[in-house]
């Protein structure tokens, strides 16, 4: 989990700097991703022969279509951390939550809004629109991150095939969807230790509802914009 958390806190950076496996068995066919809590039972298997990363053509998708979605759910005892960000050209809608404290911002072609979720509230800002975030993707395959081989995994009963990388911290496994996209991260510190299950989605795809400023906030006072940014909830630098 310490990756997990290094990496979230990464991710964090980037937002701030903004706002300033497929499917062996039949079930897969609904289409929809499954849902793999961070306390699955994991069992890894044997190599799989591919000509094709699939994480390098999910890269290739993302930077094709212009959209991306990640979702990252990390909890352990030392920190709790929610990371979700979507995009399609330049509206990007961003949210980090740790500790309860949570970091959220829209930009589309109204310009920039901080959100206060909670309370169904915004503030306008006619900052200029950040330029599209990065894929998210290439940040993982970047530096010192080496392909290590495809696998195949049983998650919590269900067959996957994941991909295994090693960079300075250890090993990351991601595991795909019949679509492309990834499901999960699975993080090993060191060869034949503990798996530990991240709860992840990276997909060439974008949420457009999180891409609109909902209809039910109401616009804050800039007085009530100073008080929510010096709030314990508020905290955006």
């Amino acid at each position: 989990m310490k990756k997990a958390i290094t990496l979230g806190l990464s991710l964090i950076m980037s937002v701030t700097m903004l706002c300033s496996c497929s499917k062996d068995d039949d079930s897969s066919s609904s289409g929809k991703r499954p849902d793999i809590p961070s306390n699955a039972s994991v069992t890894l298997g044997e190599e799989v022969e591919t000509d094709e990363r699939k994480l390098v053509a999910l890269e290739a998708k993302i930077n094709s279509s212009g959209e991306q979605t990640v979702l990252m759910d990390s909890t352990d005892s030392e920190i709790s951390l929610y990371f979700y960000t979507t995009h399609s050209g330049n509206k990007i809608y961003t949210q980090t939550v740790i500790a309860g404290n949570e970091v959220a911002v829209l930009s589309n072609d109204g310009g920039t809004y901080v959100l206060d979720n909670k309370k169904k509230r915004y503030y306008h800002d006619d900052m200029a629109i950040p330029e599209t975030p990065a894929n998210f993707v290439t940040s993982q395959l970047s530096g010192t991150t080496s392909y290590l081989g495809t696998y195949k995994v049983t998650i919590n009963g269900a067959n996957y095939v994941c991909e295994k990388y090693k960079d300075e911290t250890g090993f990351t496994y991601f595991v795909f969807f019949d679509d492309g996209s990834v499901v999960a991260q699975l993080i090993q510190l060191e060869e034949g230790g503990e798996i530990g299950v991240i709860p992840t989605i990276i997909a060439a795809e974008a949420n457009d509802k999180k891409l609109k400023l909902p209809d039910d906030y109401k616009k804050m006072t800039e007085e009530e914009y100073v008080e929510y940014r010096n709030s314990p909830v508020g905290v955006i630098e």
